[in-house]
């Protein structure tokens, strides 16, 4: 009687598994298009605007100078990479 009920358990548990991944990958997906299509995820559009206001420098007191340097984004919440990798 035991035996019978362990094996019908051990049937179930793939599906239940399966079902559960699905409904993971369900909740996930839905709701994925943040700005109808427009921008980015709001985390991206910050990177975007900084990138976007970034320029060389015209000369090399301009770059070596760290308050006035146009390489300087003065937003650093998530590092410098992306933002000079953006640059680039």
């Amino acid at each position: 009687m035991i035996e019978k009920f362990v094996k019908s358990i051990v049937r179930w548990r793939p599906f239940a598994l399966f079902a559960l991944a699905l409904l993971g990958l369900a909740l996930r997906l839905y709701g994925l298009n943040w700005d109808q299509s427009n921008s980015f995820h709001p985390d991206e559009r910050q990177i975007l605007f900084h990138v976007t206001a970034l320029s060389w420098p015209g000369s090399l007191a301009q770059f070596l100078d760290p308050a006035n340097s146009p390489l300087n984004p003065h937003f650093f919440a998530y590092g410098s990479f992306p933002l000079q990798g953006g640059l680039l």
